[in-house]
């Protein structure tokens, strides 16, 4: 049984490639790694150098193209959580409503539960969050809306861009196992998962040569 990507066969190395999932990088990287062996003239370790090449050109720009996505999903990390103390505990409303709403506070009476907070905190978070909620929805249909009309995302755009960059600055390898690997690779640095293979590949040997010195 196969237990690392260097033992599958090239066609079933070509359909993972191809396929979206948790071990497309892994087999692009695989068949990247056998393209310069065939180009080069070098075995499974000597692929390493040119590999890690094309890792380096393909993730010059890494920390700019997922700066985006990070603030993104900072922002909205962020925002779910803060907007619960906000509507239903009562310090950090009345801090709010002081500093940026400056509505009439209801009697002590009518705040001893989060319920009752939540009630008066509604009627100024309503507005921002009812709205955000809408756009946020309307962006999303209108994104169905356009890939649906053949219009592709912006990380679809930035995996192709690469693609033709490394394709560029290494032409004298296949054209489509570059694009491969610089799409699938497109938003990480690669590098450590090539070191991670090769010690693997490592430990494979040195367990082979082993077995063959008991056999002597």
């Amino acid at each position: 049984m196969p237990r690392h990507m260097s033992q599958i066969q090239g066609t079933q190395l070509f359909m993972l490639a191809k396929l979206e999932g948790p071990s497309q990088a892994d087999a692009c990287r695989e068949r990247m790694r056998r393209e310069i062996m065939y180009v080069d003239n070098v075995d499974w370790y000597g692929a390493t150098d040119a590999l890690l090449a094309l890792d380096k050109s393909n993730s010059a720009g890494l920390a700019l193209a997922r700066a985006p996505y990070q603030l993104t999903w900072g922002a909205a990390f962020l925002g779910g959580w803060i907007s619960l103390p906000l509507v239903f505990y009562l310090p950090v409303a009345r801090w709010f409503n002081t500093l940026y709403v400056t509505m009439d506070v209801p009697e002590t009476s009518d705040l001893e539960t989060m319920l009752e907070v939540g009630s008066w905190t509604w009627n100024w978070m309503e507005p921002p969050l009812g709205t955000v909620s809408f756009f946020l929805l309307c962006m999303q249909f209108a994104r169905e809306a356009s890939t649906n009309l053949g219009s592709k995302p912006p990380a679809v755009r930035h995996r192709e861009m690469l693609a033709q960059q490394l394709q560029a600055a290494f032409p004298q390898y296949c054209p489509d196992v570059v694009a491969d690997y610089a799409m699938a690779t497109a938003f990480d640095d690669d590098s450590d998962n090539i070191q991670r293979d090769n010690i693997f590949m490592e430990a494979v040997m040195a367990k082979k040569k082993g077995g063959a010195e008991k056999e002597e």
